[in-house]
């Protein structure tokens, strides 16, 4: 599926680029219009807003991931790649633009890339988002929100970088007049260059958007990297709850948690094989958490060859008191990133996966 969604993307990207060099053919004529020299600063500034897109795309692409890690990893993993390309896409801009020359092809050719965003990513983001974790990242919005922001954003980026007039053509007309006539007083150049206010607004609003940005992408890559174990600091929720597992020499998982729930509350830890036939029932086993922590094993030295996922479960039925008090009968009262929404409408749970290979 993500190989079907690259080659869509590319093909899309492809044909709206050829329509806006065939727009700008048009415009200019059979041949290029003269060169024009566009000035350092209007290039650097063209760069940095597509350097920016890039940027939310690469945000947007672990938004995807985020926000399909718990209920479809596949159409995450599709729409992250559609993020990627166009990412690559504008770095490639960013290149481009940064060269002296400035022709309508150009400006069409950037005008057309933001519309194929403005085409392409609302049509991912509806096909592919899932809910994601029930977990608020910076300023409270959920990966959902912020691979939408990501997709406004690089449509607004790039059509502001194919803005931008008062280029000089580069002529040996364009330099006859701008050669002062002969006893004429050569202008007087000031000891420092003018104070462009809308380059300073412009690098603030880009700084302020890096530096906004920047939390929420390195929270992003907590949770794909660490999931529910990601560092209190980073991801912060009620209650902590971290499993891992592994399997040793006798191919019996061993699965061991920390977390912050009060002692006595109730896990249940299920293991099943990715591959043997549905009617096969899961192995289940209840944990009990004391000191913090709480444990289980498999033994599935039966299984060589196998895919297992074991899944670490924890809602609020049949769960003591001092549970529900603490975070409610529905469990509306837990949050982080092992949150999820429970199978009873209304209902939240706590829930993560391990996934092992044993081999044959």
């Amino acid at each position: 599926m993500e190989l079907v969604f690259g080659i869509a993307f590319v093909v899309v990207l492809t044909i709206f680029v050829g329509v806006g060099l065939a727009v700008a053919s048009g415009a200019e004529g059979p041949d290029p219009g003269p060169p024009v020299r566009s000035p350092l600063t209007r290039r650097v500034t063209r760069t940095a807003l597509l350097a920016t897109a890039a940027y939310m795309a690469v945000m947007g692409a672990e938004a995807a991931l985020v926000a399909g890690s718990r209920q479809d990893p596949l159409t995450g993993r599709a729409e992250a790649i559609v993020f990627g390309l166009e990412a690559a896409a504008d770095v490639a801009l960013a290149a481009f633009v940064l060269m002296p020359a400035w022709t309508l092809r150009r400006v069409w050719v950037l005008r057309l890339v933001s519309a194929c965003w403005l085409v392409v990513g609302p049509v991912a983001l509806v096909v592919t988002m899932g809910a994601g974790p029930l977990v608020s990242f910076y300023l409270g919005l959920g990966p959902d929100a912020w691979a939408a922001i990501s997709v406004v954003a690089g449509i607004v980026l790039v059509w502001l970088a194919s803005l931008g007039g008062g280029d000089v053509a580069d002529t040996a007309a364009a330099a006859a007049d701008a050669t002062p006539a002969a006893g004429a007083a050569l202008p007087v150049q000031p000891a420092l260059p003018p104070t462009h206010w809308r380059g300073i607004v412009t690098g603030l609003a880009l700084a302020v958007l890096v530096a906004s940005t920047s939390w929420p992408l390195a929270q992003f890559l907590g949770v794909n990297v660490l999931g529910a174990c990601a560092p209190h600091w980073l991801l912060p929720g009620n209650p902590d709850f971290c499993v891992t597992g592994r399997v040793n020499a006798q191919d019996v998982i061993l699965v061991s948690g920390q977390t912050t729930l009060p002692d006595g509350a109730v896990v249940s830890v299920s293991a099943t094989g990715d591959d043997l036939p549905a009617t096969t029932p899961p192995a289940i086993q209840i944990a009990t958490v004391g000191g913090g922590q709480f444990d289980a094993s498999f033994d599935v030295s039966g299984l060589h060859g196998h895919a297992i996922t074991v899944v670490a479960s924890v809602t609020m039925r049949g769960q003591p008191s001092v549970v529900t008090q603490t975070y409610g009968a529905d469990g509306a009262a837990l949050s982080g990133p092992a949150v999820e929404t429970g199978a009873d409408a209304g209902t939240r749970v706590l829930q993560t996966s391990l996934h092992f290979d044993i081999l044959g």
